[in-house]
């Protein structure tokens, strides 16, 4: 289960695929007043580090009391009332830490990757968390497997719109849910036991996904920071080579969209450049994995998945474009579209001396995507975000 195991960044807090090895840097003991349970470090839109975790785990908090957090054995921090936030209609908790306590202790803690869709049902996935033993929470962290039952708006019950297999136990809500390449789909929850007094949850789980705790964080926060790189400018970076620039700017835009691939891919494929990493496809399979027919692409789409989906929904492309609806009768041209950005999987680029396609067989770079330019007579023709091998200077931005 899970991604490989990556090197960490070099800072205190790294942004990383889950995985056995590193989910002790990842999943942490909260020590509520409500009950014991578990968290979830993440990098939310406007770069503040925080736990995620069940309501119930810190419901009935008063003013003067605080939340334990427990990262290592000799770091643990509180979180005071006035730094937790209180997700209206889930049971969901935002417990907002201090981020440079974090980077300045000795170790290194690794902030989820998130998957905020694509998912359906009959996919495989793990809930990490830590359950009671006794009257007191584990120490150890528990790794359970499922697979995906039921999806759901999650409007009548408390949030939770991901049910799942996973054998869970008390203790393990706040925990994560994680697909098979370590990314975080929600934050565990709830659980059915067979009887009232057994604390092995062995019947549906379910948990909050992690696209709605996003969605309405950003909804939540009107400021825009203007430290937040514009990626009109970002895109020029890269389109005119100044990756060491590019990189610096990809990684805020990364971290202000972190659901977004397309910013997490750009990060790590400048990284890749510049030689600081290797990049990893299969953290991104929605561009790597091999498209061979029609029905690859455009089917999944209009069941509500696939690489179409993933793209139309990231928030990047959202911001820079209108998108067009599965009924809308520009489908065909975004049916294209979906190629283009796609098109490094096929494995081949236009040839600008020619205008033809050229085969050059598997890249040693990677491709890195780009912002297209605006032009409301090509809008629903030309999609925001392509490889940049296939920008020419009448569609750059």
């Amino acid at each position: 289960m899970f991604g490989a195991v990556a090197e960490p960044a070099k800072a205190f807090l790294a942004i990383q695929p889950a995985s056995r090895e590193t989910i002790n840097q990842n999943v942490f003991r909260v020590n509520g007043t409500g009950a014991p349970g578990s968290g979830v470090l993440v990098i939310l839109p406007d770069r503040k580090a925080a736990i995620l975790t069940s309501k119930h785990v810190v419901m009935g908090l008063g003013k003067s009391e605080a939340v334990e957090i427990v990262f290592t054995p000799s770091l643990s921090i509180e979180v005071t009332k006035d730094k937790i936030i209180d997700v209206p209609g889930m049971d969901l908790s935002i417990l907002i830490v201090d981020r440079a306590k974090l980077e300045q202790s000795n170790e290194i803690f690794m902030a989820s990757m998130v998957q905020p869709d694509g998912i359906v049902r009959g996919q495989a996935v793990t809930v990490a968390g830590y359950p009671t033993s006794g009257n007191s929470i584990s120490d150890t962290i528990r790794i359970s497997p499922g697979v995906i039952q039921t999806l759901s708006d999650g409007s009548k019950s408390d949030g939770y719109d991901i049910g799942y297999s996973s054998q869970t136990y008390v203790g393990m809500s706040g925990g994560a849910l994680l697909s098979n390449q370590g990314l975080l789909v929600g934050i565990h929850g709830r659980g059915e036991a067979i009887s009232s007094s057994d604390a092995n949850k062995t019947g549906t789980n379910y948990a909050v996904s992690i696209k709605k705790i996003f969605d309405y964080y950003r909804n939540r926060s009107s400021s825009t920071s203007a430290s937040i790189p514009d990626v009109v400018e970002a895109s020029r970076q890269i389109l005119f080579g100044d990756y060491a620039k590019a990189t610096t700017s990809w990684a805020m835009i990364a971290e202000r969209y972190p659901e977004s691939f397309i910013a997490r891919y750009n990060y790590d494929c400048l990284r890749s450049r510049l030689g600081q990493q290797q990049l990893d496809k299969n953290k991104y399979p929605i561009l790597f994995e091999k498209i061979h027919s029609h029905s690859t692409v455009v089917e999944p789409y209009f069941m509500g998945v696939g690489p179409g989906v993933a793209y139309l929904n990231d928030p990047l492309v959202k911001l820079y474009r209108n998108v067009v609806k599965p009924d809308d009768p520009f489908y065909r041209t975004w049916e294209m579209a979906f190629l283009g950005t796609l098109w490094q999987q096929l494995e081949f680029i236009r040839d600008p001396a020619t205008q033809k396609y050229k085969f050059p067989g598997l890249q040693n770079e990677c491709i890195l995507l780009s912002l297209t330019k605006w032009d409301p007579d090509t809008a629903k023709i030309m999609p925001p975000f392509m490889p940049t091998p296939y920008i020419d200077d009448t569609i750059r931005p």
